[in-house]
């Protein structure tokens, strides 16, 4: 199966076929040394198929980061021994998720395949930050005439001589928020108070900071895989523009379970705090943060969090 793949933790993937074939770190370290040598006296380990492989791959990468190709290999051949050897759980829409449920502790890596869908949170914040200022640009740009037509009305309701508490009431909502958004609101329904998406804002802020996240649904089983922002093969808007921000096709992802279904984050209810010392109240305090923390981000019941390895899609 040839892999396409838009995100690879070489340095994860790397560090685990260390530990799995034996001799490659070994082997690695032993290059280098010879390179040093002008001895000539040669004692690395002699290894042989995808070890050797992946150990090569590991030396050449540290001279010439662009070998992206040589990375691939080394995942396929890695994600192919822990198949062979039993260590990965597939999970995909034919799955009977009720008995996954039950093994999925019981292998090292999982292999979700399905439709995914993309969500930034520094994006999300972006926009809550600057919601106004968006929807008065789309509204300037969709709806040009009606805008101008109601800045015609609206000259004719300031000049009016004598105006009613409604009339009053208006004038000043135009002039603080301008036509534009009145437009908006009036076509869409939304209204949403400065103090709603500045709450908001923060909330995104603090729960999530700058994450961004794959989520997969399976039979009612959410997957959200956090990812690394380095590790992508090219810019998140060049993944959006090529496959959208909820994909057409199925995306593989293939890590390992940090959060697994059952194991909510649940508030707790906390007691009388010990404030004896600074230690007790600093104790307490990371207490309220676990809280917090629940509240805003934390994890569903049926919900896995995957610790991603690679990312890809199968042609």
């Amino acid at each position: 199966m040839i892999k396409s793949f838009i995100y690879l933790d070489n340095d994860k993937m790397f560090s685990l076929s260390s530990q799995i074939f034996e001799g490659v770190t070994e082997y690695v370290l032993n290059e280098e040394s010879i390179g040093r040598d002008d001895s000539g006296t040669n004692t690395k380990k002699e290894l042989g198929g995808s070890s050797k492989v992946i150990a090569d791959v590991m030396r050449e990468s540290k001279v010439s980061s662009e070998k992206k190709y040589l990375h691939d290999y080394s995942m396929t051949l890695f994600e192919k021994e822990m198949h062979e050897s039993g260590k990965v759980l597939t999970i995909d829409s034919e799955t009977d998720m009720e008995e996954a449920s039950e093994i999925l502790s019981d292998y090292s890596f999982v292999k979700i395949k399905s439709k995914a869908k993309f969500i930034d949170f520094a994006e999300l914040y972006e926009l809550m930050k600057n919601y106004r200022n968006l929807a008065v640009d789309i509204a300037n740009a969709s709806h040009r005439e009606l805008i101008a037509e109601k800045k015609i009305e609206f000259e004719k309701l300031k000049n009016k001589p004598k105006k009613n508490s409604d009339d009053k009431k208006l004038i000043s909502r135009i002039e603080k928020q301008g036509v534009a958004a009145i437009v908006h609101e009036s076509l869409h329904g939304e209204r949403l108070s400065e103090d709603f998406l500045n709450g908001l804002s923060g909330m995104i802020e603090f729960g999530f900071d700058k994450q961004l996240m794959l989520t997969q649904e399976i039979s009612g089983v959410k997957f959200s895989t956090v990812l690394n922002r380095d590790c992508l093969r090219e810019t998140y808007k060049s993944v959006l523009s090529k496959y959208a921000r909820k994909t057409g096709k199925d995306v593989v992802v293939f890590g390992m379970v940090s959060q697994g279904l059952g194991e909510s984050q649940k508030i707790k209810k906390l007691d009388k705090p010990d404030l004896s010392n600074l230690r007790a109240a600093v104790d307490n305090f990371s207490e309220h943060m676990f809280n917090i923390d629940c509240s805003i981000s934390g994890k569903a019941e049926s919900e896995v969090v995957i610790d991603p390895i690679a990312i890809y899609f199968e042609l």
